[in-house]
């Protein structure tokens, strides 16, 4: 990714979503994947969290191995996925 293209990045998802949420609170709401870029983003990095009404947004950064993700992460697929595996799992249960 390196330097200048992560900070060309965090500019316009800052400007397009506002703020974003780094307090502890906020990074207890992630789920396990959220989680484990955070952690990674934590080897001299950085990590933004931005949690809209239908869109869940994480920007992680290692300075140490110029690398960057973003995830842009889907409620509403998210919960789709969830009511189908439930589904699944009661049809596969005597």
């Amino acid at each position: 990714m390196g330097d200048d293209n992560f900070e060309a990045l965090r500019k316009e998802l800052f400007e397009q979503f506002g703020k974003a949420h780094e307090s502890e609170g906020s990074m207890k709401r992630m789920d396990k994947r959220a989680e484990r870029e955070r952690l990674s983003a934590d080897h001299a990095g950085a990590f933004y969290a931005w949690w809209g009404k239908n869109t869940e947004i994480w920007l992680s950064y290692s300075k140490d191995r110029h690398k960057g993700n973003l995830t842009m992460n889907s409620r509403k697929i998210r919960e789709e996925r969830r009511d189908y595996e439930k589904g699944k799992e009661k049809e596969l249960t005597p």
